[in-house]
């Protein structure tokens, strides 16, 4: 059900306003989603009167729009009749019980309270246009009520803000990421204890060159600085930072969503594995002894995507695998084409030293699109629009199961349990 006057922008999470068991990440998939926290949801059951800020892009091939709202049911059919509408590429966050939104034609976070109505009203704004970014990029961690990160790419450094007050206290300079010809992506910061992980995946959209390594910059919040760089050659481009139930960070390596494989495919070359690695607990390199090639665990399947994790289930976290025998036999696969077409599946990865992966059942096959959504303890995700609708379906991550959850107009870009 609809609550009249709401609405906002999407990212790519989901579930409670972003902090759950200490971990917030955001995120994108190449556009599949931006959001604070594994998208997500602290993986607990739902508020007796729960409210959930939910966006959802409805994009043609010259422009996209950002649409969100407040609902009190994740349930029946979302229309946007009462939705804010925010244009461009604009990015939703939560936390705290306030929604963040960052604007996708300035660079400026506009934050929005509930008011008695249930009605997403605007209570501050923040500019960080002194950066020389023209809008708001995907990649921001919460890491308490006065210290949050806006990771810049672009700027190549990394804001720090205070999102009660509403006031820039410093920055971090990450100039030291940058590699010629590489732009820097860094989205789905993760931040666990007293550091901040993020990816520095450095890719050429044109040429299709993509830094061969997995790396991820590591941030120390005591100190405002960049702790340093953790790189392997094993495989390539980190996505999500994961925490485990094992106090272990871990990392696919996907290829930037498969890219790297189907490029080198083409070209003739030595095709890369999708894989996982981890960081040992308070380590700042990657264990040299752990590595699973995603396709073994799969039968045959590689990574397409970052990992999503109900925070509820650290034990283990789900990835979309890509199917390729599910391709039409004359569809161009170069580059990231292949991300529009329904030939992905979420499977469930169980962590820790050994490492096992489950498809989820009862589950259609879905586009890249903007991922996968953690709230109140289930895993959302929305399959390709029909003339504009999309089907949104819930995976449990404890039987696997996957059921349909509502309709929306528009994409399911994330969502938020915004009242406790």
């Amino acid at each position: 059900m609809l609550v009249a006057g709401c609405g906002d922008d999407g990212g790519g999470g989901g579930g409670e306003s972003q902090t759950s068991g200490g971990e917030t990440t955001a995120g994108d998939v190449g556009d599949v989603g931006d959001a604070t926290e594994d998208g997500g949801s602290s993986g607990e059951a739902p508020a007796e009167d729960p409210l959930y800020s939910v966006g959802s892009i409805v994009a043609d091939p010259l422009s996209r729009t950002l649409f969100v709202q407040t609902v009190r049911e994740l349930s029946g059919t979302l229309d946007l009749s009462n939705a804010i509408e925010v244009p461009g590429n604009a990015r939703h966050f939560a936390y705290g019980g306030a929604v963040y939104i960052g604007l996708g034609e300035e660079p400026t976070i506009e934050r929005y309270v509930p008011d008695e109505t249930d009605a997403l009203q605007v209570d501050a704004r923040l500019s960080f246009q002194q950066y020389g970014i023209t809008s708001i990029p995907p990649a921001l961690a919460f890491v308490d009520d006065h210290k949050a990160y806006l990771i810049m790419h672009d700027a190549l450094v990394a804001v720090i803000f205070d999102p009660t007050e509403m006031l820039i206290l410093g920055e971090i300079d990450l100039s030291s990421l940058a590699k010629p010809d590489l732009p820097l992506q860094t989205w789905f910061p993760t931040a666990h204890e007293n550091r901040v992980y993020f990816p520095a995946r450095r890719v050429n959209e044109i040429s299709f060159n993509i830094d061969p390594l997995v790396s991820v910059a590591i941030l120390d919040t005591d100190n405002d600085t960049l702790l340093t760089v953790a790189e392997d050659d094993r495989c390539v481009s980190a996505t999500r930072p994961i925490v485990g139930e094992d106090g272990n960070i871990y990392v696919m390596g996907d290829g930037r969503n498969g890219v790297v494989q189907t490029v080198t495919e083409l070209r003739g070359e030595e095709v890369p594995p999708t894989c996982l690695l981890r960081i040992l607990a308070g380590e700042t390199t990657f264990d040299p002894d752990f590595f699973v090639d995603v396709s073994e665990i799969t039968g045959g399947r590689t990574a397409a995507t970052q990992m999503w994790q109900v925070p509820s289930f650290p034990g283990s976290a789900f990835g979309k695998m890509y199917y390729e025998d599910e391709v039409p036999a004359d569809f161009d696969v170069t580059g990231p084409n292949v991300w529009g077409l329904p030939v992905f599946k979420l499977w469930k990865i169980n962590l820790g030293d050994e490492v096992t992966a489950a498809e989820a059942e009862v589950q259609p096959f879905s586009t890249i699109d903007f991922g996968a959504v953690p709230v109140d303890g289930q895993l959302y995700f929305g399959v390709t629009p029909t003339s504009g609708t999309t089907q949104v379906y819930r995976i449990d991550p404890e039987t696997n199961v996957t059921t349909e959850a509502f309709e929306m107009t528009g994409s399911l870009r994330d969502m938020y349990r915004i009242r406790q």
